[in-house]
């Protein structure tokens, strides 16, 4: 009842609008047994302004659009359905949009390897991103490139980026586990990605943080298939412990971070904020938020929900969501569980991976030698 409650907020969308008009898709999505646990999911003072924002964006969506926001949230949501006359039509119309766009950057990248930028396999990443949108899925390769150039230098903007192109800096965020896939799927068989806010990313330059953003969505995420077609489940969790708050990233490299993200073909199908009750740790989060939302799509801030609680609070919320706690990277006690930590690494680049180790060897943890199964 949670889902529906959030929305009692200063919404100008009532209360018994929202119940009315989405009974269906609650019905449906409360199916999955919800845990016998006091969560501290209501709303935080510190967090309100966030949540009303939220609030305010969902009310904005027709009834269908609301009524899919909440079924892919729930994991019950549709993968996209394609036809051969769909994506032929959208490519040529991509094509001609584009070509009325004259786009400097793209211009550079055709100079450089027009098979690259021409592969219809890449373009389709973008339109599958943005539901066939062809105008969007424009910007958004046009703004893809742009930030390619600037992070890895024009030479790379037209041709796939590898390991080898990471420097010592980039290796070691990428192993620290900032970033985490974990193993199967959700309920709905969606790839989960984890956010873990510890100590690393806090200390971590833009540069090295957006290099490993691009490698982790759009080199493992973004070709694989149920991604193009259901999207992924993002779930950034805090990893704050008693008296040890994590440190977050300036606001300059959050807005960073958040426009490059916004920039790769990657579909966030449902994104979950777990958030611990620390002292002093919501009102960070809360500034940090607000402002990276704003300069997201509606699209994605309406399929977003925000939790509170403990660890084993907030993995028993997510477990509600339809993710699956076996294979979840922090155990109830707030510890990475570094047995299963980096072997997402070994699975999507076993090659690369073993072959930069013999150079870096000063950056692998113990974990790093297992085998990827």
């Amino acid at each position: 009842i949670a889902e529906i409650t959030k929305y009692k907020m200063s919404s100008p969308l009532s209360y018994q609008q929202f119940s009315a008009e989405n009974s269906g898709c609650c019905q449906r999505a409360f199916c999955i047994p919800v845990p016998s646990l006091n969560v501290h999911n209501d709303t935080q003072p510190e967090m309100k302004s966030t949540e009303d924002f939220l609030a305010s964006e969902m009310s904005k969506l027709s009834v269908q659009e609301r009524s899919k926001a909440l079924e892919e949230v729930h994991c019950v949501g549709e993968e996209l359905k394609e036809t051969h006359d769909m994506i032929k039509q959208s490519l040529e119309e991509f094509d001609r949009v584009l070509r009325q766009r004259n786009a400097p950057i793209y211009n550079v990248a055709t100079n450089l390897n027009r098979l690259y930028v021409e592969d219809p396999n890449f373009r389709l990443r973008f339109l599958r991103a943005n539901d066939h949108n062809v105008k969007q899925s424009v910007n958004q390769m046009i703004g893809f490139l742009s930030r390619k150039e600037t992070y890895f230098g024009r030479d790379k903007v037209a041709r796939d980026i590898t390991l080898d192109d990471l420097n010592d800096e980039d290796i070691e965020l990428l192993s620290s586990g900032l970033y985490h896939i974990q193993q199967g799927t959700d309920q709905g068989g969606r790839v989960v990605l984890y956010c873990l806010n510890h100590l690393l990313q806090g200390q971590a330059t833009v540069k090295a943080a957006i290099r490993v953003n691009y490698f982790v969505f759009f080199n493992i995420l973004s070709p694989m298939p149920s991604v193009q077609t259901k999207g992924i489940v993002y779930c950034y969790y805090d990893m704050s412990m008693p008296k040890k708050p994590t440190p977050l990233p300036s606001m300059e490299t959050a807005l960073k971070i958040a426009d490059f993200v916004s920039k790769v073909p990657v579909r966030r199908s449902a994104f979950h904020v777990c958030l611990k009750t620390e002292p002093g740790s919501l009102v960070s989060s809360s500034m940090i938020f607000e402002k990276v939302l704003r300069g997201w799509r509606r699209n994605v801030t309406t399929r977003i929900r925000l939790h509170y609680g403990s660890d084993i609070e907030l993995q028993y919320v997510l477990k509600n969501y339809g993710i699956n706690l076996e294979t979840f990277p922090v155990d109830t006690a707030g510890n990475l569980r570094r047995d299963i930590l980096n072997v997402w690494l070994h699975k999507y680049t076993p090659n690369q991976w073993n072959r930069r180790l013999v150079s870096t060897s000063h950056v692998a943890s113990p974990v790093l030698g297992r085998e990827g199964n």
